[in-house]
Order: structure tokens, then sequence, then C-alpha cells
């Protein structure tokens, strides 16, 4: 299985006049995603069904001898979003993966979102 990467954004890309909604990327339910993390990465994720949705941030590496634990992230229902930061890259790692539980079926809309600078 191989994880279906997302696209990062600047924040020069969200102009007040765009639509969020066509930086929007789908969920890979089957596969997962993987993000790049530059340590100012966060996702900006919306829930498009009347059901609430999980997301789980899989971290994948270890820190001072310890391991990051996966973090499990509750999405509310239709049109509601939630901002999930990543974590510094030299501590949750430079690629993280996402996978998806409780019926997620796609219904996740994601952004990644960088700082940056």
């Amino acid at each position: 299985m191989v994880a279906t990467p997302l696209t990062v954004v600047a924040p020069s890309h969200l102009a007040a006049s765009a639509a969020i909604s066509t930086l929007e990327q789908n969920s890979d339910v089957t596969n997962g995603n993987v993000v790049p993390n530059d340590g100012k990465t966060v996702l900006l994720v919306r829930n498009t069904n009347a059901a609430t949705r999980n997301l789980t941030v899989n971290y994948g590496t270890t820190y001072d001898g310890q391991t990051i634990p996966p973090i499990v992230h509750t999405v509310p229902v239709t049109t509601a979003s939630v901002l999930i930061a990543l974590g510094p890259s030299g501590i949750t790692g430079q690629n993280v993966n996402i996978t998806y539980s409780n019926g997620a079926g796609g219904d996740l809309k994601i952004i990644p979102i960088s700082a940056g600078g």
C-alpha cells in the first residue's frame, strides 16, 4: 500500500478572494495519505458528511528513544472543520502518514498549509 501524497499550500495562495474548496484535496481512505512536514505544517480538515469522522496522524518515528504515538482527531459533522498542527519535523518526522476510520469514505477534504519562512 502506497499512501497518496497531499500537496502543501503556501499561505500566499490563500487569498481572501480564493475559494477554499478549490484547494481541498480528497482523503484516500484505501491507502491513506502522506504529508510533507516542514515543522510549520498544519492540516485544515473539513467533513462533508452528516456523521463525525476520524483521522489518525501516524508519526512513525521516535524521539529521545520514545515512540511518537499516533493521534486520532475527530472531525465534527457536515461543514465543520478542524485545524491540526503536525508538530516540529525534528520530533514528528519530515513525512507524516494519515489514515482514516469511522467510515470516513472520502468525506474528509484536506488542505495542508505551511507557514513556511
